[in-house]
């Protein structure tokens, strides 16, 4: 009888461990974690920085042009506006003789709205008369120039000078403007002129801005 319980003791165990092995098992899918996503804050981009405004205002007035003479004994000052070209500086004083063109290198020369300005002097011991006439004829020899009305005085600064508008050859016009004081003569040719009278014009500029300095 002892043998028979154990017999059946036996069956039954065998019976649940068998009935235990064939329950299913319950498997839990691996879950594989995601990525750990860090939120970057955005950085603003960078804004230009915009200079102050300048506060806007009227022009600077063109500075007058002034000219030394390296050779000659004045400073000539020019409204602004007058000049055309750039000066260039007579390199060794004129004899008299001479031709006065551009080609000479005893004139200062320049471009002005009323022409090309020629520049010249000696020392001059002689009336102011003298030294015009010494002006026209050499415009007569060397650039075939006839005046085409009698010379007439004008007063630059004080200083009595004479003036004569001319023709030349090759239609060109040109003309005059002469000055003696303290024993010098300062000669002035106005050239290819487009005013009706230049010469009133040329004579202001003077008054306004030639300075006599020591001969």
């Amino acid at each position: 009888m002892r043998q028979l319980l154990a017999v059946v003791t036996s069956v039954l165990f065998v019976a649940c461990s068998g009935a235990a092995s064939m329950a299913p098992s319950t498997t839990v899918p691996s879950v594989t974690p995601s990525p750990t996503v860090t939120e970057v804050a955005a950085t603003p981009a960078a804004t230009p920085t915009t200079p102050p405004a300048t506060p806007s205002g009227p022009a600077p007035a063109p500075t007058p042009a002034v000219f030394a003479s390296p050779v000659y004994p004045y400073t000539l000052e020019l409204p602004p506006g007058v000049l055309t070209r750039n000066w260039k500086a007579a390199a060794f004083p004129w004899d008299g003789e001479a031709p006065l063109d551009t080609a000479s290198r005893s004139v200062d020369l320049t471009g002005t709205v009323g022409g090309a300005l020629f520049i010249f002097g000696l020392p001059w011991e002689a009336d102011l008369a003298g030294f015009a006439d010494l002006v026209r004829e050499n415009a007569e020899r060397f650039n075939g120039c006839a005046g085409v009305e009698d010379p007439r005085e004008v007063e630059v600064d004080g200083v009595l000078g004479i003036t004569q508008r001319q023709e030349c050859e090759f239609g060109t016009r040109a003309g005059y403007l002469v000055l003696v004081r303290d024993g010098y003569g300062l000669g002035f040719r106005l050239r290819d002129y487009a005013a009706p009278e230049p010469f009133d014009d040329l004579a202001s500029w003077l008054d306004a801005g030639l300075t006599w300095t020591a001969p």
